[in-house]
């Protein structure tokens, strides 16, 4: 991935399709197949099927666990959205170092309406929290991934719950400014784990508070809040764990 865009270029997309119809027969490589038709499509719910096969031979395969909780999440599937934040969790992709910055990156968001993730690690462990370890702060703020807003059925989920999106269907940097100055009216939380140059777009109207970045419809922050995060919020166990 380029540090200014989520997506595949077309080139690089059309030479990774001209290759895997040349396996497409082979018996020894379906589950590669599979796997590349459907990590190809930018997350498109009505490729699943290729995913599916895919994890009929090795389900426990840690790019296909990564391929089906994204597929889930960008249906609203919660229930097999659980079902998978578990296996990530059992093959250490979510560990515990993960989960305990998951945690200090929600409650560094409490009080927004959104939290813009990045990736794997910051969306997962963030939506880990919020399924298995619930409180009144961090259920209230919608986890939005950058990565997922490849796919239209993401898009669409997320427009239903109010959201606005820009025309662009390319996930870059203008696209993101673009989503955040559309969506000023909220409260946003943009995870520090964004590349520089995506922050870069909204510094001129963002503020650092914890491991995130505030931006959009909020009150003006004061020192002692900065203070009160660090001494008696934040569980900075990454910090103290040796």
């Amino acid at each position: 991935m380029q540090s200014t865009t989520r997506m595949i270029s077309p080139e690089s997309q059309s030479k990774m399709i001209r290759e895997l119809e040349k396996i497409e027969e082979d018996e020894n490589a379906k589950f590669e197949y599979n796997l590349y038709q459907y990590t190809l499509s930018n997350y498109d719910v009505s490729k699943e099927v290729f995913i599916n096969k895919a994890e009929k031979i090795r389900p426990n395969d840690e790019r296909v666990v990564l391929q089906k909780i994204a597929n889930e999440c960008a249906k609203g599937d919660s229930i097999s959205t659980r079902k998978y934040l578990i296996k990530l969790s059992q093959n250490q992709t979510l560990d515990k170092e993960t989960i305990d910055y998951a945690q200090d990156v929600l409650i560094s968001a409490e009080g927004n309406d959104l939290l813009i993730t990045h990736g794997t690690k910051d969306t997962y462990g963030a939506i880990y929290h919020q399924m298995y370890r619930p409180n009144n702060s961090s259920t209230k703020i919608m986890v939005v991934s950058l990565e997922l807003m490849r796919s239209d059925a993401y898009r669409k989920l997320l427009s239903q719950r109010g959201l606005k999106f820009p025309k662009s269907n390319e996930i870059n940097t203008a696209f993101f400014k673009s989503f955040c100055a559309l969506n000023s009216n909220k409260k946003i939380a943009v995870s520090l784990t964004l590349p520089l140059d995506y922050l870069k777009t909204i510094s001129p109207y963002a503020v650092p508070f914890g491991l995130v970045l505030i931006t959009g419809g909020q009150k003006e922050l004061c020192l002692s809040d900065l203070e009160k995060l660090w001494v008696s919020k934040l569980n900075k166990r990454n910090l103290t764990t040796t």
